[in-house]
């Protein structure tokens, strides 16, 4: 069994961070709002909620919102899996090995593709960075 070690949630809180301040910075205002006009596809991760990138009407929300959101979501995720990880290992019942790792898998994915999520802004705010004005 596998548990998320204290590296990978401190990594976790140093990624929050350092997507917070591109969504708040001032040229990730110029990416932010280029991606809102990107026609994003609709991905859902397994245990995360379904969230859409686009704002439908009163529901208008901020991409920096969106991204905390997200973020929150799977480090819930995380501490959730380890929770779980702890109850199995001190013999708590009702608690079983099946459904520790499956827990344990959904937060790996989770932050994955956080960190690919991460990959990807980080490109674009790249590409549109070096675009001639």
């Amino acid at each position: 069994m596998q548990a998320i070690s204290p590296l990978a949630i401190s990594g976790m809180n140093t990624l929050q961070q350092q997507m917070m301040e591109m969504a708040n910075g001032a040229k990730a205002g110029a990416v932010s709002s280029q991606l809102g006009n990107m026609q994003p596809m609709g991905v859902q991760a397994g245990g995360l909620s379904s969230m859409s990138l686009q704002s439908t009407g009163a529901e208008k929300t901020s991409f920096a919102s969106q991204l905390d959101a997200a973020i929150k979501s799977i480090s819930a995720t995380q501490q959730a899996a380890n929770i779980q990880a702890e109850q199995f290992i001190m013999g708590k019942p009702g608690v079983s090995l099946n459904d520790v790792m499956i827990d344990m898998q959904k937060a790996s994915i989770g932050f994955q593709s956080a960190i690919q999520v991460r990959n990807k802004l980080v490109q674009a705010y790249q590409t549109i960075a070096s675009m001639p004005i």
